[in-house]
């Protein structure tokens, strides 16, 4: 059977030249994990087996089936070798899930955020928080004040055990409210971001659980324009390797307020998000693949990592209405000054 070979972050991928349309799906992963590819290198092989009967030769106890009407999902491993059969689910969903549980269980853990690095001292600003809270708009209001600054990422960020964030190049999702920050953008691309947005919309509350569940499609919310790589729309920057001296929780409120946060309350904030959006519509899978190919507890190694990770680091949680021209800008300002103390932190808290 003739097979093609690629490195995407930790793993050495196997594919089946039948497997033609999950290419793209690959070589968009190359980039993404490009940094983790460069700086970690491969630690597991990944061979995608086509026929049901071929992947039951392997015959190790580290095993996962999971088959729902015509759709069926079945892993092994054996040793750093992980064998996929697959039938109706994204391989790009299933390498996803992998690369997350493998890199906890090599002491690397994915933070739900994006981050931002000093060009000079090569530190790292990490800001985490749900979908919507204006993690995307605040990092992009600092880069575009600051050409000190790189992009280490805006929705997923690596860091290992040392407190070393590794940046994840995943197309930043652009929303209407991102408009201000678009001028690069070609009006025939605006064009059909406005059809695919209002295409989305009208479905969205209809069709919302048979997407997402049965065909891991990613649905967004009102305002959905595309996605881009940060460099499409931006003369950035890229970050590389650097120390993390700063995280940053965000969560909605009606006020903006800064301040100090305990250490145990900022990662416990960041596990449980993390896992929610890992888990997301697929708790089941997650933790079967979790438990029978890993056999670790995700999140509680992730809190280990994190614990490890981040000690000593100043953490920040910031309470955030909703963004305007006058918000941006006054907490910008404060993250400038936070994030250039250091560890010194914030004197009570800023509103």
């Amino acid at each position: 059977m003739e097979t093609k070979e690629y490195k995407v972050g930790i793993f050495k991928i196997v594919l089946p030249a039948s497997y033609k349309t999950t290419v793209g799906d690959i070589e968009e992963l190359q980039k993404v994990y490009q940094a983790i590819t460069e700086e970690i290198g491969t630690r597991y092989y990944l061979e995608f087996i086509p026929s049901d009967k071929d992947i039951q030769k392997y015959s190790s106890k580290n095993r996962y089936s999971y088959t729902e009407g015509p759709y069926k999902l079945e892993i092994v491993r054996e040793g750093s070798s992980i064998y996929i059969h697959n039938r109706g689910y994204s391989s790009k969903f299933i390498i996803e899930k992998l690369m997350f549980l493998a890199l906890l269980e090599q002491g690397f853990s994915r933070i739900h955020g994006g981050g931002v690095q000093d060009l000079t001292s090569k530190s790292v600003m990490i800001l985490a928080g749900s979908g919507g809270v204006g993690k995307t708009t605040t990092i992009l209001s600092l880069l575009m004040k600051n050409p000190t600054l790189a992009f280490m990422g805006d929705d997923i960020v690596v860091v290992d055990q040392n407190g070393t964030a590794y940046p994840i190049f995943r197309k930043i999702n652009v929303y209407t409210y991102h408009n201000q920050y678009l001028k690069n953008i070609t009006l025939k691309d605006n064009i059909l971001r406005d059809i695919l947005t209002k295409t989305i919309n009208k479905g969205i509350n209809i069709f919302r659980n048979f997407l997402s569940v049965s065909y891991e499609i990613p649905l967004y919310s009102t305002g959905w324009i595309g996605e881009y790589d940060i460099q499409e729309l931006f003369d950035i920057p890229k970050g590389t390797r650097g120390k993390v001296t700063t995280v940053g929780y965000l969560e909605k409120s009606d006020t903006l307020k800064v301040c100090n946060s305990e250490s145990d309350n900022i990662i416990t904030a960041l596990v449980n998000e993390t896992i929610a959006e890992e888990t997301w519509g697929h708790v089941n899978k997650f933790y079967g693949i979790a438990t029978n190919i890993f056999r670790i507890n995700p999140a509680v190694r992730m809190y280990s990592i994190l614990q490890n990770a981040l000690e000593g680091t100043q953490m920040i949680h910031i309470r955030l209405p909703k963004i305007d021209t006058e918000t941006r800008s006054k907490l910008v300002s404060i993250l400038e000054e936070v994030y250039g103390n250091g560890k010194k932190g914030i004197k009570g808290s800023v509103s």
